[in-house]
Formats: C-alpha cells, sequence, structure tokens
C-alpha cells in the first residue's frame, strides 16, 4: 500500500509542476517556464539513456516488479518527469524556506 501511495504522490508531484509551469506561461515568465522545461527534458533524457545502456537490466524500481529497461517508452518518459518534478519541487522549498536568499543561483535563461 505504501508503495502505491508513494507512485501516487509522485504523480501528483508531476501534475503540480505542470500546474505550475502552465502559470509561467501565463505569466509570461520565460525563465520560469524554460528553465521547468529543460528540467524535464534533461531528466526525460537520463531516464531513457539509462534504461536503453544496459546498466538498467536489474535495476527494479521501488513501485514496479519489473526492471526499468522492460518499460515502454512512454512509461520511461512518465518515470522521467518524476525526479526533475520532485527536483523542481524541492528548489521550491529551498527558496521558500531560505529568505535571506544565501541559497541563490542566477537565472537560468534570463
Amino acid at each position: 500500500m505504501l508503495v502505491g501511495t508513494a507512485a501516487l504522490a509522485l504523480l501528483g508531484l508531476i501534475g503540480s509542476k505542470f500546474v505550475d509551469f502552465s502559470k509561467y506561461v501565463k505569466a509570461g515568465d520565460k525563465n520560469g517556464a524554460l528553465t521547468q522545461l529543460y528540467v524535464w527534458a534533461v531528466s526525460i533524457g537520463i531516464t531513457i539513456l539509462f534504461a536503453n545502456s544496459g546498466l538498467a537490466d536489474t535495476v527494479i524500481l521501488p513501485f514496479s516488479a519489473q526492471p526499468l529497461a522492460k518499460y515502454s517508452l512512454a512509461a520511461q518518459v512518465l518515470i522521467g518527469l518524476a525526479p526533475g518534478s520532485l527536483g523542481s519541487f524541492l528548489v521550491d522549498y529551498k527558496k521558500a524556506a531560505d529568505d535571506t536568499q544565501t541559497a541563490a543561483v542566477p537565472s537560468l535563461f534570463e
């Protein structure tokens, strides 16, 4: 049950970041929108590359009964969205908790 709950939480996190992305686009925040797209592209790319490298033949995901390499491309894309979305969420959390800007980094696209 906990494993299924964790998978649903990751799907919720992906959905939340898609909502944030939509807000960036609507607000005309080019940096926010492009940064999120870049994070997702890198995350998906690394997941697909790893899944097809031969290294993932025995890697079993916590919510799965089969190796990552056995998943379809569509499933690998969905799985690849999770770490990027989680990373973006953690960056947002860090920004919210760091009111002194000690962890500030320059914008990627501006």
